[in-house]
Protein backbone atom coordinates (compact mmCIF):
# COMPACT_ATOMS: atom_id res chain seq x y z
CA UNK A 1 0.00 0.00 0.00
CA UNK A 2 1.50 3.31 -1.05
CA UNK A 3 0.52 6.41 0.85
CA UNK A 4 0.92 9.85 -0.67
CA UNK A 5 1.33 12.62 1.85
CA UNK A 6 0.91 16.35 1.38
CA UNK A 7 3.75 18.85 1.42
CA UNK A 8 3.07 19.89 5.02
CA UNK A 9 3.89 16.45 6.38
CA UNK A 10 6.45 16.14 9.12
CA UNK A 11 8.12 12.89 10.18
CA UNK A 12 5.98 12.87 13.34
CA UNK A 13 2.74 13.26 11.33
CA UNK A 14 3.87 10.52 8.97
CA UNK A 15 4.46 8.15 11.91
CA UNK A 16 1.06 9.02 13.36
CA UNK A 17 -0.65 8.32 10.02
CA UNK A 18 1.14 5.00 9.68
CA UNK A 19 0.09 4.02 13.21
CA UNK A 20 -3.53 4.96 12.44
CA UNK A 21 -3.45 2.83 9.28
CA UNK A 22 -1.98 -0.11 11.25
CA UNK A 23 -4.69 0.29 13.90
CA UNK A 24 -7.46 0.31 11.27
CA UNK A 25 -6.00 -2.82 9.66
CA UNK A 26 -5.87 -4.51 13.06
CA UNK A 27 -9.48 -3.55 13.84
CA UNK A 28 -10.63 -4.88 10.48
CA UNK A 29 -8.77 -8.17 10.93
CA UNK A 30 -10.02 -8.53 14.52
CA UNK A 31 -13.64 -8.15 13.44
CA UNK A 32 -13.06 -10.46 10.47
CA UNK A 33 -11.38 -13.28 12.41
CA UNK A 34 -13.27 -12.99 15.71
CA UNK A 35 -16.82 -12.42 14.47
CA UNK A 36 -17.48 -12.78 10.75
CA UNK A 37 -15.49 -15.91 9.86
CA UNK A 38 -16.43 -17.99 12.97
CA UNK A 39 -20.13 -17.24 12.61
CA UNK A 40 -20.07 -18.08 8.89
CA UNK A 41 -18.17 -21.32 9.57
CA UNK A 42 -20.76 -22.27 12.17
CA UNK A 43 -23.58 -21.64 9.69
CA UNK A 44 -21.82 -23.70 7.01
CA UNK A 45 -21.14 -26.55 9.47
CA UNK A 46 -24.78 -26.70 10.54
CA UNK A 47 -26.00 -26.49 6.93
CA UNK A 48 -23.62 -29.29 5.85
CA UNK A 49 -24.99 -31.63 8.54
CA UNK A 50 -28.53 -31.31 7.19
CA UNK A 51 -29.00 -33.82 4.40
CA UNK A 52 -32.62 -33.75 3.34
CA UNK A 53 -34.80 -31.83 0.87
CA UNK A 54 -35.83 -29.30 3.53
CA UNK A 55 -32.37 -27.69 3.45
CA UNK A 56 -33.63 -24.27 2.21
CA UNK A 57 -36.13 -24.03 5.05
CA UNK A 58 -33.46 -24.87 7.61
CA UNK A 59 -31.14 -22.27 6.09
CA UNK A 60 -33.87 -19.64 6.37
CA UNK A 61 -34.47 -20.62 10.00
CA UNK A 62 -30.75 -20.41 10.70
CA UNK A 63 -30.58 -16.95 9.16
CA UNK A 64 -33.54 -15.89 11.33
CA UNK A 65 -31.71 -17.22 14.40
CA UNK A 66 -28.43 -15.57 13.38
CA UNK A 67 -29.01 -11.97 14.67
CA UNK A 68 -29.22 -13.03 18.36
CA UNK A 69 -26.10 -15.13 17.81
CA UNK A 70 -24.39 -12.10 16.31
CA UNK A 71 -25.36 -10.05 19.37
CA UNK A 72 -23.91 -12.70 21.67
CA UNK A 73 -20.66 -12.87 19.70
CA UNK A 74 -20.26 -9.09 19.67
CA UNK A 75 -21.19 -8.64 23.34
CA UNK A 76 -17.55 -8.91 24.36
CA UNK A 77 -16.33 -6.58 21.61
CA UNK A 78 -19.37 -4.35 21.27
CA UNK A 79 -17.62 -0.97 21.47
CA UNK A 80 -14.70 -1.78 19.13
CA UNK A 81 -17.09 -3.51 16.71
CA UNK A 82 -19.54 -0.62 16.62
CA UNK A 83 -16.75 1.96 16.32
CA UNK A 84 -15.21 0.03 13.45
CA UNK A 85 -18.51 -0.26 11.58
CA UNK A 86 -19.18 3.44 12.13
CA UNK A 87 -15.71 4.39 10.83
CA UNK A 88 -16.12 2.22 7.74
CA UNK A 89 -19.61 3.55 6.94
CA UNK A 90 -18.56 7.16 7.45
CA UNK A 91 -15.45 6.59 5.33
CA UNK A 92 -17.43 4.97 2.50
CA UNK A 93 -20.15 7.61 2.39
CA UNK A 94 -17.76 10.46 3.33
CA UNK A 95 -19.88 11.54 6.27
CA UNK A 96 -18.78 13.32 9.39
CA UNK A 97 -19.55 11.76 12.74
CA UNK A 98 -22.42 13.47 14.50
CA UNK A 99 -21.46 14.73 17.91
CA UNK A 100 -23.40 16.59 20.53
CA UNK A 101 -21.65 19.71 21.70
CA UNK A 102 -22.48 22.79 23.71
CA UNK A 103 -21.92 25.04 20.71
CA UNK A 104 -25.38 25.68 19.39
CA UNK A 105 -26.51 28.28 16.90
CA UNK A 106 -26.84 30.82 19.72
CA UNK A 107 -23.57 32.00 21.21
CA UNK A 108 -23.09 31.21 24.88
CA UNK A 109 -21.98 34.15 27.01
CA UNK A 110 -20.55 33.00 30.31
CA UNK A 111 -19.97 36.32 32.08
CA UNK A 112 -23.16 38.06 30.97
CA UNK A 113 -25.49 39.52 33.58
CA UNK A 114 -29.11 39.65 32.64
CA UNK A 115 -31.37 42.37 34.01
CA UNK A 116 -34.62 40.72 34.92
CA UNK A 117 -37.29 43.02 36.32
CA UNK A 118 -38.65 42.04 39.71
CA UNK A 119 -42.16 40.77 39.50
CA UNK A 120 -44.55 42.09 42.11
Amino acid sequence: MKIIFGTNETPQNRKQHQMIIRLLKFEFLAVLFLIIIPSNLMIYAIAAQISNPMLPMYCVLLIKVYPPLDMILTAFLIKPYRNFVKKVIFKIFRLKAASISDNGSTPKIDNAKYNVPNQM
